[in-house]
């Protein structure tokens, strides 16, 4: 260090200040709406709301001597005994409110019928088309150990003639 350009000044805190307390963690976020619309009576499963947020840590800066006036220039300042105690943390937010769970108990025609009125029944024919004919090509006639596999295309291709009767490929 070259005398008179820098300047060395020894700051010593008897009694620094603690760190501030943390924030609050945010609330939860709200549990989701479920329709369950079945063809036989179920359990109700729950739909709870979002676990709340953390509370923030404390400040953990350390604690900062009274300014007083110092002449101008270039110093190094050399800090003892200036860490505060960590502040600290704040509390948890709230859960978050649970959602809505209704369940419907509806007879074949309306099952099918609340299916059908849906934007996906259509691509939903197509693809259980599609599992039908994946069947199929795992039947092999005689063979055992297979013969359910006919079954279990009748049942896709009947199912994707209930999301969309005008799908001809699925007739058998």
């Amino acid at each position: 260090m070259r005398e008179g350009l820098v300047s060395e000044t020894l700051i010593t805190c008897g009694d620094a200040g603690d760190g501030g307390q943390g924030g609050p963690g945010g609330p939860g976020g709200r549990g989701g709406n479920i329709v369950l619309a079945s063809l036989s009576s179920t359990t109700v499963p729950e739909s709870t709301g979002g676990k709340s947020g953390m509370g923030g840590p404390g400040n953990n800066e350390p604690g900062r001597p009274r300014q007083s006036p110092l002449p101008p220039g270039p110093r190094v300042f050399i800090f003892r005994g200036c860490e505060g105690q960590p502040g600290k943390a704040g509390s948890n937010g709230g859960d978050g409110q649970s959602g809505r769970f209704d369940t419907r108990i509806l007879t074949p025609d309306q099952y099918w019928s609340e299916l059908k009125s849906k934007s996906f029944a259509a691509s939903w024919a197509k693809y259980r088309h599609n599992v039908g004919e994946f069947y199929i090509r795992r039947w092999i006639p005689g063979v055992t150990g297979r013969d359910h596999y006919i079954s279990l295309a009748v049942d896709e291709f009947e199912a994707a003639r209930h999301f969309n009767p005008a799908q001809a490929e699925s007739e058998f």
